[in-house]
């Protein structure tokens, strides 16, 4: 059901992703201080903590936003747009370095932070906006990285699992629709099968992506 996918979700959240996120942005916070003072300058290491720190920091603001009591939850918006920036960044030095397959990631780390904010945005009308924008992103993404690595690679299969993703967290809050079980299936089957053609079935990666997949088969 999609209750049992929410508090899979939220647990995985709280207990896996936030904990390594928070260390992740301090770490490339050290980074691209180096990079502000003029002692980091080899572009590759930049792009890399610019990324870094855009994904995590967002998912360190959601976190921060569904506890009150650690932050003001009028700078969302502000971290969010820094986040966003930095991603940007990123890609913008992927492109000078002409690395495609780390212009795509930049592209799916744009879409993430977008994700966030709708997510964080919960069941407003603004929250719709960003989770149609976080889909473009997403499937350019995906595009860019099939194009590049083919159907059957580890990145692609990451790419469909967030759109299941993306499209599953729009059901349970604002879109209780068929369209969008339809879709969180869809893209969750996709991510599923391709984890398990790569890395086998028993897999926790696999495994992750198939109770996505089957919590969303329930009407």
């Amino acid at each position: 059901t999609t209750r049992s996918d929410e508090k899979r979700c939220t647990f995985h959240f709280f207990e896996k992703m936030l904990p390594w996120a928070m260390r992740s942005v301090a770490y490339t916070n050290k980074v691209l201080e180096a990079r502000r003072r003029g002692i980091l300058m080899q572009d590759v290491i930049a792009a890399k903590a610019l990324i870094l720190f855009g994904v995590n920091k967002s998912w360190q603001l959601l976190g921060a936003e569904r506890n009150p009591e650690t932050t003001d939850s009028s700078d969302f918006d502000q971290g969010s747009a820094e986040c966003l920036a930095a991603a940007q960044e990123g890609h913008r030095l992927w492109t000078k370095l002409g690395d495609k397959v780390q212009m795509a990631a930049a592209v799916q780390a744009q879409a993430t932070i977008t994700y966030t904010k709708a997510a964080y945005l919960f069941d407003s009308p603004e929250a719709a906006q960003c989770y149609e924008a976080a889909n473009v992103l997403f499937l350019q993404a995906y595009d860019q990285i099939r194009s590049l690595e083919g159907e059957e690679s580890l990145r692609s299969a990451a790419c469909a699992i967030d759109l299941g993703i993306t499209w599953g967290n729009r059901r349970r809050t604002i879109e209780p629709h068929a369209r969008t079980r339809f879709e969180a299936v869809r893209w969750y089957y996709k991510g599923f099968m391709l984890r398990a053609k790569i890395l086998g079935e028993w897999h926790p990666l696999t495994q992750r992506a198939k109770c996505g997949y089957v919590s969303h088969l329930a009407l």
